[in-house]
């Protein structure tokens, strides 16, 4: 990997140092920025912020230096310099997601510490459990014990949101997870998840059903996105904030 590296940073210099390098030069500066603004390739090239670089107007950009910054620009997602991403939008009837939400989570520190000290224990019960369980198939496989720590809550939150969303086949995606970030430096919450849903109710069904029945967390506050600017872009909905204590 880092070889890859390395070798993807020595084209990109080298690149620079010809007329097409120029051009490099150009796409790079100009998406930094127009960032945190999301753009699909088509909408790059006719960006105000690249069109600058030429020392043009918006809409001057010939043929030519279109061409020119659309091949270049496919050379640098080539070789993961500038990276695609695919994601939904929200606001295509055929997702119709109108609503992002914000879930700020509380975890319980003392909980999580006591834990650790049973960790070892508790996942070799399982192990045996489990082996017991392949042997027999009967009943569901014993579900394996939450790793103590944040990335071990982050991973079931995933694994639950999922089965959540597939319990529908008629609607597979009427509540989708977009985001869990770790937080430090902070008294009041140590994660925040951010989802995009259809309605209210359905939002809070799934705070209440997947987020609060996860081990150790304590305390959940959920709120209502009312401007999003960062990417990908999910859009606006109106701000409205309230709190669940985990019952």
């Amino acid at each position: 990997m880092r070889k890859k590296t390395k070798d993807v940073q020595k084209k990109i210099k080298e690149r620079l140092r010809t007329p097409r390098g120029e051009v490099t030069e150009r796409i790079l500066a100009g998406l930094a920025e127009e960032f945190p603004i999301p753009h699909n390739r088509a909408s790059f090239i006719d960006s105000e912020a690249l069109t600058r670089r030429y020392g043009k107007k918006l809409g001057e950009l010939t043929r030519k230096e279109k061409t020119s910054a659309n091949r270049t620009l496919g050379k640098l997602i080539a070789e993961g310099a500038i990276s695609e991403s695919l994601f939904l939008k929200r606001e295509d009837p055929r997702v119709n997601l109108p609503v992002a939400g914000l879930v700020s989570i509380s975890i319980n520190l003392d909980r999580l510490t006591q834990a650790r000290e049973e960790w070892p224990v508790e996942r070799e019960k399982w192990k045996q459990d489990y082996e017991q369980w392949k042997k027999t198939k009967i009943g569901p496989a014993p579900e394996e014990p939450l790793e103590p720590n944040q990335e071990g809550i982050i991973r079931r939150i995933i694994q639950r949101s999922k089965k959540w969303g597939a319990r529908s086949s008629e609607n597979p995606f009427s509540l989708l997870l977009i985001s869990i970030s770790i937080v430090h430096g902070s008294s009041d919450f140590d994660l925040l998840v951010i989802v995009l849903f259809k309605n209210n109710d359905e939002y809070m069904q799934y705070v209440r059903d997947v987020i609060q029945q996860v081990p150790f967390v304590q305390k959940t506050h959920t709120m209502q996105i009312g401007a999003w600017f960062g990417f990908p872009e999910i859009g606006h909905a109106r701000i409205i904030a309230w709190s669940d204590e985990k019952i």
